[in-house]
């Protein structure tokens, strides 16, 4: 006789409720923006009940709140893997600046300028919401941290100079990825060649190669 299967319990149920309202919530988000967003529309989609969405979310506003962070901190968390994995794991000054740049080029490609585009719309829409802005910057805090990281293991490893700060080393390189949302903007298309060619010049600067 085949074993009856048990229903998801309470805590699992809320959890899926959750997730479920705020994926189609960032979905929207990124389709159409805040001002298109009803919470009609994502009852509809979700087909989670009205009292549902209020329980866990309060109103509107804390929909979108939610919303926000989770999905800033998606792509800090998968960033920050990326960042672990690809470059604290170098056991050669080539190997440690080849990734590095791995990682550089992957930033130009069309998943990324979307992401680059939510980080701002994220960062856009926390004026003004002094609990979502403090939210995004405790998220950006850990974010930045492992930058830190990366290049204190570098500095450790006698690969990046030790006259700079990591911590600084770390904050420039994150303007200097994001600040290509500028290139975005521009119908004129900044060749892949020539921005590899500006960041080989920064990693001359940052980079000490060891001596042979």
């Amino acid at each position: 006789m085949a074993a009856t299967q048990k229903p998801p319990a309470p805590q699992q149920r809320s959890e899926s409720t959750v997730d479920l309202v705020l994926k189609a919530v960032i979905r929207r988000l990124e389709e159409s923006g805040e001002s298109h967003l009803t919470i009609d529309d994502i009852l509809l989609e979700t087909g989670v009940s009205k009292g549902s969405l209020y329980y866990h979310f309060g109103d509107r506003e804390g929909l979108i709140y939610a919303a926000r962070i989770a999905q800033y901190s998606t792509y800090l968390q998968n960033d920050s893997e990326e960042l672990r994995g690809g470059l604290m794991t170098c056991t050669t000054f080539d190997q440690f600046v080849e990734n590095l740049l791995g990682l550089t080029i992957l930033s130009m490609q069309k998943n990324d300028r979307k992401i680059r585009a939510m980080r701002l719309n994220a960062i856009s829409s926390a004026y003004g919401r002094p609990d979502l802005w403090y939210a995004l910057q405790e998220k950006q805090h850990q974010y930045t941290n492992v930058i830190t990281e990366v290049f204190q293991y570098g500095q450790k490893m006698g690969w990046v100079r030790t006259d700079v700060t990591a911590h600084a080393l770390g904050v420039f390189v994150q303007g200097h990825a994001l600040s290509r949302i500028l290139v975005d903007l521009d119908h004129n298309e900044l060749e892949a060649e020539s921005w590899v060619k500006v960041m080989k010049l920064t990693f001359d600067v940052i980079f000490t190669p060891p001596a042979k």
